[in-house]
């Protein structure tokens, strides 16, 4: 008896796989694209947690943060600023110094630390010249800080628009303010709002200079927690 013997052409079998092959890509790629975001919107809201129940303790140990003091002199002297007020109550291995930044006339604008925490991450803590009572409000929170030095560091945070280093603020680095106000660590953009903003959301997106865009900027931080930490759809940083 006669028997068929039924399969598959080889221009058969090349389509599936091809087929295969592009569902595969498309699937990793969403993959890789929430595992991403599931990152940035964990870390970010744990160190936002973190940074207040720090000042939380300190406020039991050194009085409220508005009779805090310090000096913006060298970085030596915001090491101990930091120590006194933050240092029982974060876990990291290492502190590094800021290269001092200066204006034209050759005066010092910036001096600062990097305290490289436990988890690989970075806080870069900065403090203006001369403005502050030595407090440092401006703090950078790199969430991977494997591949950082102070070069780079450095680097990224005067040209956040783009860097050769691959960190990219919205992306790698986000921004917080320390307002001793109201004594209590926020996202980069919070302390700017007036009150008279008729849509928050769009002044985080698209406010000049610090607004996040599709290059990154410091308000990035601010969209994400008012989206409940999470990054929308619309978000305009590429991840």
């Amino acid at each position: 008896m006669y028997s068929k013997n039924n399969a598959f052409t080889l221009a058969e079998v090349l389509i599936t796989l091809a087929i295969i092959g592009i569902v595969a890509a498309l699937t990793l790629h969403n993959l890789v694209y929430s595992y991403k975001k599931r990152i940035i919107e964990t870390r970010l809201q744990k160190t936002y947690s973190l940074l207040n129940q720090a000042v939380t303790m300190s406020i039991i140990d050194n009085g409220e943060t508005k009779e805090w003091s310090g000096s913006s002199d060298t970085s030596d002297n915001m090491e101990i600023w930091f120590k006194k007020y933050f240092g029982k109550y974060l876990k990291y291995n290492k502190i590094t110094s800021s290269p001092s930044t200066t204006d034209t006339e050759g005066n010092t604008l910036h001096n600062g630390i990097y305290v490289y925490l436990n988890d690989g991450s970075v806080l870069s803590i900065k403090n203006s010249n001369n403005n502050n009572n030595g407090i440092a409000r401006d703090w950078h929170y790199f969430i991977d800080g494997k591949k950082l030095n102070s070069k780079t560091i450095l680097d990224v945070e005067n040209n956040y628009e783009a860097t050769r280093s691959g960190y990219i603020s919205g992306r790698d680095l986000f921004s917080f303010y320390f307002d001793t106000d109201k004594s209590r660590f926020m996202p980069y953009g919070y302390h700017q709002l007036t009150g008279d903003e008729n849509d928050i959301r769009d002044v985080f997106m698209n406010k000049p200079v610090f607004g996040c865009s599709q290059s990154g900027a410091y308000m990035c931080s601010a969209l994400i927690m008012y989206d409940g930490w999470k990054i929308k759809d619309d978000y305009p940083v590429k991840l």
